[in-house]
């Protein structure tokens, strides 16, 4: 059953997953969530170091290759980084661990999880995927509350939100987050200062 519904929300996902993919010019998919996305065309798949998640059989049992953070495949500015809904089943220090692994391996991030409704519309969405999910996809305790998603995102003060999109009515969001340089974070190094 949690194979099911991992590959319904992959599925649900995955035509903004091909948009994020577009966007960032990737082509390779760093994978380091829970949910295994679904394949794309001309864009191999690589497992990312997600050893901060916790192992509840979601993966599919088809082995795929694993690479190091700084692993020379290609450069970082080609690879896509993406977390399908990772962040909502991880402690904020462990989600800004993951963020930060995550940020080292490639230039864009794509992030999709549940979201927190904030408008009665996207209340009904929100529960029923909620309902339909919760049992085979765990959710920390307390995600919401934080913030979700967004609060997490708004915690890694060096990620810059390019494109978001809810999904679902409203229960599920996605982002894609261009990873900012110390310059355009407003930290100027030492050798720019005259």
């Amino acid at each position: 059953m949690r194979k099911a519904a991992a590959f319904l929300l992959s599925r649900c996902v995955s035509p903004e997953l091909a948009t994020a993919a577009h966007l960032a010019q990737a082509r390779e998919l760093i994978d380091f969530g829970p949910v295994p996305p679904r394949p794309l065309a001309g864009c191999p798949i690589l497992a990312g170091n997600a050893a901060t998640l916790p192992n509840d059989g979601l993966h599919n049992d088809r082995p795929r290759p694993v690479i190091p953070c700084d692993s020379p495949s290609l450069e970082r500015r080609h690879r896509l980084a993406v977390a399908l809904f990772a962040i909502s089943r991880l402690v904020p220090s462990d989600a800004q661990a993951l963020l930060s692994i995550m940020t080292a391996t490639a230039e864009y991030i794509f992030l999709a999880d549940i979201k927190l409704p904030e408008r009665n519309l996207e209340l009904p969405g929100n529960l029923v995927l909620r309902g339909l999910i919760r049992p085979f996809v765990p959710v920390r305790r307390g995600f919401l509350q934080q913030g979700g998603l967004e609060g997490a995102i708004y915690a890694a003060k060096d990620l810059a939100p390019v494109r978001r999109r809810t999904l679902f009515a409203g229960g599920i969001q996605c982002v894609l987050l261009r990873a900012l340089s110390k310059r355009e974070n407003g930290d100027l190094d030492a050798c720019s200062h005259p």
